[in-house]
């Protein structure tokens, strides 16, 4: 098993969660000092970052077919639909400000991004 493969298709993923808990850990640690637009101005930076993150990724695992003795299979199709819904989730996160008030924005912007991952390891 080539865990160097595993990880290179799974690189947006890992950007996904990866952001989803600097994003908590970050508003835990500093969010308390801070008003709510600047919670939220900084979950949507951070996600954003992250989203922009995992597309990068995507396009590095490309479309090379088998990985992992046909764990998975990275085709046209399915990086076509992980960068669809990255470009979605980045979309719902910047429209979040504009159309609704959170008290907690860094714990919504982290179950976009954990929900984002789920959807791009079924693509």
């Amino acid at each position: 098993m080539n865990f160097t493969e595993l990880f290179r298709a799974l690189l947006p993923e890992v950007f996904l969660v990866g952001g989803a808990l600097l994003l908590l850990a970050f508003d835990l640690a500093v969010g308390k000092h801070r008003t709510p637009h600047q919670r939220l101005r900084v979950a949507t930076a951070i996600g954003l970052i992250a989203i922009v993150g995992a597309a990068w990724g995507a396009r590095q695992a490309g479309s090379g077919g088998e990985v992992v003795g046909r764990l998975f299979a990275l085709d046209s199709l399915g990086l076509a639909t992980r960068l669809g819904v990255l470009v979605l989730a980045g979309l719902t996160l910047l429209l979040l400000g504009a159309t609704s008030r959170l008290r907690n924005p860094a714990e919504f912007g982290a179950v976009v991004l954990f929900a984002t991952c789920g959807f791009t390891l079924m693509a």
